[in-house]
């Protein structure tokens, strides 16, 4: 028995450390601080973050020379295209403003409705509420422009944890991340 039991333990284990990884570093914020800075658009017009306030807003930060950066850009996009437009907005400030031609490139085919590119050029988005430890860095603003979550590092912003926390927040609720493994546990214990 525990032979047959040892092979699906680990496939479940392995599951679980995957998917538990899209939200392991997330970080939850109260809302007290408003996220609000002037950024460029590729044709050098200047905007505010909130612009788009009434939204919830994925505020990401990234590089074109950063490879998780690019590798994490089209889930941004799928994550974007998930939403309305009306209730989620992808703003990806690109933080290399001498590189907008590859930036624009990069993000050439995506949903123009409800993902956004900018550029920072003051380097006061960077330090609008708390330094940043790395690149992607993203921020998860409320309909108010207040911070409200986190993230450093690259993710897949289309997984199912990340698009289920993104729609508490558009639905007005603070969610809790839960990892697949505290689900299997919950259905194993019968919670």
């Amino acid at each position: 028995m525990s032979r047959t039991f040892a092979p699906l333990v680990l496939a479940i284990t392995l599951i679980c450390t995957h998917a538990n990884a899209q939200l392991l570093r997330y970080k939850t914020h109260p809302a007290d601080r408003i996220i609000d800075f002037v950024v460029e658009d590729a044709e050098g017009k200047n905007h505010k973050i909130s612009d788009f306030k009434g939204r919830i807003v994925v505020l990401n930060f990234w590089a074109t020379w950063c490879p998780p950066c690019v590798r994490e850009m089209p889930s941004l996009d799928n994550l974007a295209k998930s939403f309305d437009a009306k209730d989620v907005v992808v703003v990806a400030v690109c933080k290399d403003p001498i590189h907008k031609e590859t930036a624009k490139k990069l993000v050439s085919g995506f949903d123009k409705d409800r993902f956004h590119l900018f550029f920072e050029t003051s380097g006061e988005g960077s330090t609008s509420s708390e330094k940043l430890q790395g690149l992607p860095t993203t921020y998860i603003l409320d309909r108010k422009g207040y911070l409200i979550g986190s993230l450093t590092g690259g993710t897949e912003w289309d997984h199912h944890e990340v698009l289920d926390t993104i729609e508490a927040y558009v639905q007005g609720k603070t969610p809790e991340p839960v990892s697949l493994w505290t689900r299997v546990m919950r259905v194993v214990k019968g919670v």
